[in-house]
């Protein structure tokens, strides 16, 4: 009786805000970050959309009350079966998505990680003809056979900007989302942020909490919000914030519903009829 109380008690939940939501959570496997996208997708009563490169929300959404309302693509086994490499079938529904979604609605993107990698192997496979992994074999091959001890297999002039332009097409889907956006990624260690002055502001951000968000080393900048997810020794879940512009931070908060502990207790997000009411009225004015 207690859960379906709070479950009703928090359905409905709208930002008060015109900005809308850009959240990072990363963290290690079985953290929460996934577990808090579903329960935003209970909190809520838009509509969510999730690019599913993870493969799991089909199984996640069996027998939830809420799973009407979650618009979700298998972007890897899509990808499988279509034959379409998975950059364009993620790509092309995360702009549609983040076009044809409401100003209340959710993108999530589970996992964004894959997500850079993915781009990688296009960029290889249009250009190349070859799979990314054949690719560097031979290129690391090469290197060998030349005497030399190690090197970037991309050219830096050529190859890393035309990268960087495809990249460039998920920044503008997400920045450019008409709703709110919830990124998932996974931990990396700080020894793989690149340049020294990378590593000196990414150990500045992300030493205390063990490790950054592993992906496009910019990934982070797209996020307003950054929340690096735990579990105790007892199977707790925490968060802590990395960062969150004008926001209380938490310190290894405890959380059990996500909606509960961060949308409501940290972001600020009100019940439908009061959120509707404030527009209303300012729409009057």
């Amino acid at each position: 009786m207690g859960n379906r109380t709070k479950v009703a008690r928090l359905m409905g939940l709208l930002s008060p805000y015109k900005s809308r939501e850009r959240l990072l959570v990363y963290g290690n496997a079985g953290c929460g970050k996934t577990k808090a996208a579903l329960d935003i997708a209970k909190a809520i009563d838009t509509k969510m959309w999730v690019a599913d490169n993870d493969r799991a929300w089909e199984r996640m959404l069996e027998g939830k009350d809420f799973a009407e309302r979650v618009d979700f693509r298998d972007v890897r086994g899509e990808a499988y079966r279509d034959d379409v490499h998975p950059w364009l079938s993620m790509m092309e529904y995360v702009t549609a998505a983040s076009r044809g979604m409401d100003r209340d609605d959710w993108l999530v993107v589970d996992m964004a990680t894959i997500a850079w990698s993915w781009c990688q192997g296009y960029f290889t496979q249009e250009v190349f003809g070859r799979e990314i992994d054949e690719y560097f074999v031979d290129a690391r091959r090469r290197q060998v056979e030349a005497g030399q001890r190690g090197g970037n297999p991309f050219d830096g002039m050529m190859d890393w900007p035309a990268i960087g332009r495809m990249w460039d097409k998920f920044f503008d889907a997400v920045l450019n989302a008409r709703g709110h956006v919830y990124l998932i990624a996974e931990l990396a260690p700080i020894m793989d942020a690149g340049q020294v002055q990378d590593k000196v502001e990414v150990k500045n951000l992300y030493q205390r909490l063990g490790g950054k968000p592993k992906g496009q080393k910019q990934m982070d900048h797209v996020a307003q919000t950054v929340l690096w997810m735990g579990q105790t020794v007892k199977g707790d879940w925490v968060m802590t914030t990395a960062k969150d512009r004008e926001r209380e931070r938490m310190e290894r908060l405890a959380w059990d519903d996500f909606g509960e502990a961060y949308l409501k207790g940290i972001a600020g997000w009100k019940p439908r009829a009061a959120v509707e009411a404030k527009r209303g009225k300012g729409a009057g004015q």
